[in-house]
This record gives C-alpha cells, structure tokens and sequence, in this order.
C-alpha cells in the first residue's frame, strides 16, 4: 500500500492527510527519502543550496516567560545573564558576514530596556553597515515573537514589524 502511494506523490498526485499518517507510521525511511530525492530532483535539478544561519541575540534577560527559548534568565543578576550594545551587535553581526552567513536572525529576550527605539537604533545601523547588501537575509520579529515584542512595547505588530523590515 505504502509504494502505491509514494509512487503517486512521486507523480505528482496527491496524498489525503490519512495516508501520509500511514507513510508516517509504516513507510521505510530509505523508500521515503528516495520518493522526495526524486520529486525534488525533477523540480528543480541537481542544485544544492542551503541556508547558513546565525543568530543575533540582544540579550536572555526575559520578563515575558513563554517558555518557548531554552536560554532566558528572569534577570540581570543571573550569572548567565547578557546585554548587549547596538555597537557590539552591529560588531558582531559584522563578524558573522564575514565568515560567510547568508540568514541572520535577530531575536532575544525582552525587558524595558530593549524597546521599540532600541530596535530602531539596531535595525538603522545593521541597514546602515551594509550587511544585508552582502547577501545577507535577516529575519526578525517573526510569527509570535514578533505579536509578543509589539504588545511588549504597547505598539501594534505592524509597527513593529515595519520597524524590523530589511531590505
């Protein structure tokens, strides 16, 4: 049953969500792998390309709690903790353009004292250096983080993330 319905997504048809629960639970990895190798081989060749990706990361001192990242500490005085600069963060970003990033991503904890202007500043000079003119992709208030800084910073997530856009 499970070749059946790998050799019809290897096709090109499609697969109801129960059968890709029956591919999930019963199909071979190795037969999996080879009916996605040819699926993406046929649509876009033999080119490989890939993502190197590093995070920028203002500081852990969180007050929010999500418990989403595994790194915030709840304050300053934790011997974990870091803050950074824009001057260091710009520095570092700088370092990480030359060993070859092409995706940064900005994220970090949030407290009072990293607000909306503070990713202004960063964001203006991050722009201002050039890094994404290098081929550099950044990612920043994204998805829930992005909801979660915003009403952080009593603004809305359009505010927010018209400040946070990159070219």
């Amino acid at each position: 049953m499970t070749d059946q319905i790998l050799a019809r997504a290897v096709d090109g048809g499609r697969i109801s969500p129960e059968e890709g629960l029956l591919l999930y639970e019963t199909a071979p990895l190795e037969a999996l792998g080879a009916a996605a190798d040819e699926v993406v081989r046929r649509r876009y060749g033999d080119e490989i390309t890939y993502n190197v990706n590093a995070h920028l990361n203002p500081t852990n001192i969180c007050v929010v709690g999500c418990g989403f990242c595994a790194f915030a500490v709840w304050t300053e005085k934790d011997e974990r903790a870091y803050a950074y600069s824009v001057d260091q963060l710009v520095e570092r970003a700088g370092q990480l353009v030359d060993h070859g990033i092409t995706e940064l991503h900005i994220v970090g904890g949030m407290t009072k004292e990293y607000d909306l202007p503070y990713y202004e500043e960063l964001f203006a000079e991050l722009k201002a250096h050039g890094w994404v003119v290098k081929g550099v992709t950044a990612a920043a208030a994204r998805g829930s983080g992005g909801d979660t800084q915003s009403a952080h910073f009593g603004s809305t997530g359009e505010d927010f993330a018209v400040v946070a856009r990159l070219p």
